[in-house]
This record gives C-alpha cells, structure tokens and sequence, in this order.
C-alpha cells in the first residue's frame, strides 16, 4: 500500500508534466519551462529514491549514479524552482530586491552541485553526507528568508500564491530529510520518508495552478486594456483630422 502511494504521487507529478508541457507549446512563456524542470528533477529524485528503499527496478545501478540521482536532484528541483519565481514573478523588473536574493541563492545552490558532483568518487559516508546535505539546504532556507519577506510586503496576491506553495514543497522536504538525519535507522530503506515531500508539492501543485490561471487572467486583462488604450488614441486621432 505504501509503495502504490508512491506510484500514484508519481503518475499524478507525470500528468501534470505533460499539462505544462501543453501550456508551454501555447504561450511559449520560460516560466513554464522552469516549472516543467522542477516537476521533472523533483520526480526523478523521489523514483530513485524510492528504487533504493524498495529495488522497484529489480536491476542494480552503479552506486555513484545513484547518489547523484539523490541529493544533487533534490537540489536542482529547487534550484529549477527558484528560476521559475523569478520568470513567473518578473522579479528583474518589478522586484528588484528580491531579484538579487534571488541570484545569491542561485550562486549557493550551484556550489553545492559543483561540490557535491566532484565529491561523490571520495565515498563520503552517508551520515557526513547526510549532515553537509543539511547544512547547505539550512544555509538556502536562511538565505530564502528576507526574499520572502519582501515579496509577502509587495501584498501582491500572485506573491502570495508562490510563497504559499514555495512553503509547502520546502517544508515537505525538509520533514523528510529532518526524519533521515535525527533517525537513520527507521529512514534506511524506508521509502515513507519520501511522504512529506510528495504532500508538499501536491499542495503546491494545487496553489500554483491557480496561480496560474490568476496569471493568465492578469495578462488577458493588460492585453485588453493595452487594446483599449490604442483605441482611444485612434479615436483622439480621427477626431482631431475631422473636426465636427
């Protein structure tokens, strides 16, 4: 029963992969692709990840390949995460405070794939593994921090939406990796620590779909007012050639 919570998790996060695929082609927005990127590592960490707790492959993969199946896709969905805040928000040219956090933290969780990739072939043991994972995911939440603090003051309801979700995804995983860290014994084969993370991001998933829709809402109505505006122009212009 475990296991097909898991799978479905999986065929859910596979659906709503090819729905933002669908979306992609129509609006050609790089948001999109982003958040295409996010679902994809995030899914590809949680199979491997359930492969090693329950050899749902039934075949065996090089031990290196596997660890960096594990925690650099965890970090690159977050990564591809905070790329598509920054798209989906247009943080460059209306927030640009938030814009540099975010660059900064970008910066952090390029290190630690860069450290993490070249690190693998020395055969750290998990636990030390387990504890620099920690720490740098701690040191991103930090960092995390007064970025949301300035996107919740804009009082910005698309804001809101992505923080709400952004809460969700984090805190799931972080539930999962705090259970591994405090508990390695009941975490070791036990694909249930995996169940805070894949309730985050389907709480996440529901908030940003909305999202989206109040987006394209929001971008409809630009559209429509940028129309009307011309339009009276025009009508100005035609008044003024042809007096009354």
């Amino acid at each position: 029963m475990n296991q097909f919570w898991h799978i479905l998790f999986l065929g859910i996060a596979f659906f709503q992969l090819l729905f933002m695929m669908a979306q992609w082609f129509l609006f050609g927005r790089k948001e999109y692709f982003f958040y295409i990127a996010y679902i994809f590592f995030a899914s590809v960490y949680i199979f491997f990840r359930l492969h090693a707790a329950t050899d749902l492959l039934n075949f065996s993969i090089h031990p290196w390949l596997l660890e960096w199946l594990d925690q650099p896709m965890a970090i690159l969905s977050y990564y591809m995460y905070l790329l598509f805040t920054r798209h989906f928000l247009s943080l460059k040219h209306l927030q640009p405070q938030a814009y540099r956090y975010s660059r900064a933290i970008e910066l952090i969780f390029l290190i630690f794939l860069f450290g993490k990739t070249l690190s693998i072939p020395l055969e750290i043991s998990h636990t030390l593994s387990a504890y620099i994972y920690m720490g740098a995911v701690l040191i991103m939440a930090a960092l995390v921090v007064p970025m949301v603090i300035l996107m919740l003051r804009q009082k910005n309801i698309l804001n809101n939406f992505l923080v709400m979700g952004s809460v969700f995804y984090i805190g799931g995983g972080l539930m999962g990796m705090m259970v591994a860290i405090l508990s390695p014994a009941t975490a070791y084969g036990n694909a249930g620590i995996l169940l805070g993370m894949e309730i985050g991001i389907l709480a996440e998933l529901l908030l940003l779909n909305t999202g989206f829709v109040l987006k394209n809402r929001i971008l409809q109505q630009q559209v429509i007012q940028g129309q009307q505006k011309l339009l009276d122009q025009l009508m100005k212009e035609k008044k003024g050639q042809f007096p009354e």
